[in-house]
């Protein structure tokens, strides 16, 4: 009777540690897949930002009869954007880090 309750508790860890692999190996895949993505929007959202960029600039220009004054006033309205994302940052990526990952590992199924 021991003998059988002892293979039942170590068919029992084996399958505990088989799932924790198994949810393990599902979460650093969701991991790479959502780093990959992110990657990607970012290097595609760079190019077409630093077009729009270019855009806005050469028609500021035009407006401005100044090439070099339209690109001023650009660089400043990005300025302006990036020290607003940087202010915001905690709650725009941190925060949402946080929770993806919380989800991801402690969240029951």
């Amino acid at each position: 009777m021991l003998d059988g309750i002892r293979q039942t508790l170590k068919d029992y860890m084996a399958l505990k540690m088989t799932e924790y692999k198994l949810k393990g190996a599902e979460n650093s895949a969701v991991i790479t897949n959502r780093l990959i993505v992110i990657l990607v929007m970012t290097l595609l959202s760079g190019i077409i930002l630093q077009l729009l960029g270019f855009s806005v600039a050469f028609m500021a220009g035009e407006l401005l009869g100044s090439i070099p004054l339209g690109f001023g006033a650009t660089a400043l309205v990005f300025a302006a954007m990036l020290g607003a994302v940087y202010a915001n940052r905690k709650r725009l990526f941190l925060n949402r880090l946080v929770r993806m990952y919380v989800r991801m590992f402690f969240e029951n199924d």
